[in-house]
């Protein structure tokens, strides 16, 4: 098993980071392809909450190796907080290791995110503000500034104040207060020291643990629906999400490809702007919301919380090529007698059971649900599939028939152990 990849099929927050901490025992590498401190990946281990951005999910695993890819986009501090948080907990000396090509988040695109959204007013997209896509934005543009700079204090001082430089005189014209220098120099500074030792050739490195026959996890960023060329842009990401992109960023071969397993929750949420069908503004949108903790890892916003949407679902497991699916917060659903999923939608011209990515089309289809019922019972010490009820499992069936794969794992509960495997 050289290569597994775990995506989200939906908007983000599907429970990836759970799921991966729990396949990480198994496996010798657990490597983390795109995205920043945008999205958050909330695990429980020893009892205790441990929400990460960029730290792979398992680092917690003592027989694994950690890396981060060139993919990916890295506040400095932000990563040393991490990798503190988890200081008491395991010793990671000699077991993370980060690409020296991927991008720094600074000071400047931290404040032109904000500046973006309040110039954007009603049309903000209702970003993190982390400064995600500015970052991007100059790394397409050829003016970011990679990890290994830091190697070269001269060369990073020369490369910060020129592009410092140019974003001011925007900043200004925009009638923004200037940045300074020691701004977004200081912090950089104050991190460097504790990055270096973990920077590395990890492209290589991923590639040498496959030729050697090494079981590598390749653990996604957000959701399929968030991607930037296949989701509902322009409410979408800066960065891929989908799993062709972890293979592409570490310069792995599709041949080293066993298996997708794509991670979606047993109802639909969203945070941010955007449009999403099945959204219920309602008491059933709030008892999801408060049973699920539906607030934002990494912005603490309360998501937008629904039904499941089998049509959105069965489009990211085509784009995603997903082979299996993990299902998330099924226990969320416990008290519900009914509970409607989304098999299509009514259109302007008809009913379609096609998925466009296009936020005006959503905006304005209204959901074809098929009702199912409920178990009304509570789930979460069931230790095996058999162990659930009927009707629970009816549902998950129902899921696999419409989308056409098999769910392998279902998550009863928020910890680990909450976890039933079927061998499939």
């Amino acid at each position: 098993m050289p290569v597994r990849i775990i995506c989200g099929l939906q908007w983000g927050d599907e429970g990836k980071g759970k799921l991966t901490h729990l396949l990480s025992d198994e496996a010798d590498v657990v490597a983390r392809y795109a995205g920043g401190p945008n999205s958050g990946h909330t695990i429980i281990s020893g009892g205790k909450k441990f929400v990460f951005h960029v730290v792979p999910a398992g680092i917690f695993k003592p027989n694994s190796i950690s890396l981060i890819g060139p993919g990916t986009v890295i506040d400095p501090m932000g990563l040393i907080n991490e990798l503190e948080g988890v200081a008491s907990q395991i010793d990671y000396n000699g077991r993370i290791f980060i690409s020296e090509s991927a991008h720094m988040i600074l000071e400047y695109h931290r404040y032109k995110d904000k500046l973006d959204e309040i110039a954007k007013g009603k049309a903000m997209l209702g970003t993190t503000l982390r400064g995600i896509g500015p970052t991007y934005a100059d790394k397409a543009n050829r003016t970011g500034i990679k990890l290994g700079l830091l190697k070269d204090e001269a060369k990073l001082r020369e490369a910060i104040s020129r592009n410092l430089d140019n974003k001011n005189k925007s900043f200004v014209a925009f009638g923004a207060e200037p940045l300074s220098f020691e701004q977004v120099f200081g912090p950089v500074m104050a991190a460097r020291d504790k990055i270096l030792p973990l920077l590395g050739d990890v492209c290589s490195m991923a590639q040498d643990y496959v030729k050697r026959g090494k079981y590598l996890l390749l653990e996604g960023n957000q959701g399929v629906l968030l991607d930037i060329d296949h989701g509902t842009y322009p409410f979408v990401t800066s960065s891929s999400c989908v799993p062709a992109s972890g293979l592409a960023t570490f310069g792995l071969s599709p041949q080293s490809l066993t298996d997708i397993i794509g991670v979606a929750k047993s109802y639909q949420t969203r945070v941010g702007k955007g449009p999403m069908p099945t959204i219920q503004n309602n008491e059933t949108g709030q008892i999801i919301r408060e049973r699920g903790k539906e607030y934002g890892s990494s912005t603490g916003r309360p998501r937008d919380c629904g039904f499941l949407d089998l049509v959105a679902l069965k489009y990211a497991i085509q784009v995603s090529g997903a082979t299996k699916m993990g299902l998330t917060l099924l226990d969320v659903l416990d008290v519900f007698d009914k509970i409607n999923v989304c098999v299509a939608y009514e259109t302007p011209s008809g009913t379609t059971d096609k998925f466009i990515n296009d936020a005006d089309f959503l905006s304005a289809v209204k959901p074809v649900y098929k009702e199912l019922d409920g178990w009304k019972e509570d789930i979460s010490q069931c230790k095996n599939y058999n162990d659930l009820p009927g009707k629970a499992k009816e549902y998950i069936k129902f899921l696999e028939d419409y989308t056409g794969i098999p769910v392998c794992l279902v998550s009863v509960g928020p910890d680990e152990k909450q976890t039933i495997r079927r061998a499939i």
